[in-house]
C-alpha cells in the first residue's frame, strides 16, 4: 500500500497543474503567477507525512456483446 501511495502522490503532484489552469485562470480569473503560487503550497501539503489524503477512484470495465464480436 505504500507502494500505491507513493505513485498516487507523485501522479497527483504532477497533474495539479494541467487539472488546475483552466478552471483557476479562465472561470476564476486567477493569473498565472497566483496559481502557481496556489500549487506550491498545495504540493508542500501533500508532501506532508501527517496528512492522509484518500480519493474515491470508481472502476468500470465491460465486455463486448458475443453478437458484435470479431470472430
Amino acid at each position: 500500500m505504500k507502494e500505491i501511495g507513493k505513485w498516487a502522490n507523485m501522479d497527483m503532484r504532477e497533474g495539479l497543474e494541467s487539472i488546475s489552469l483552466g478552471i483557476f485562470t479562465h472561470i476564476l480569473g486567477w493569473t498565472k503567477p497566483q496559481l502557481d503560487e496556489l500549487l506550491s503550497k498545495v504540493r508542500d501539503e501533500l508532501s506532508d507525512r501527517k496528512s492522509h489524503c484518500y480519493c474515491p477512484v470508481g472502476v468500470f470495465y465491460a465486455k463486448k456483446p458475443e453478437a458484435y464480436s470479431d470472430s
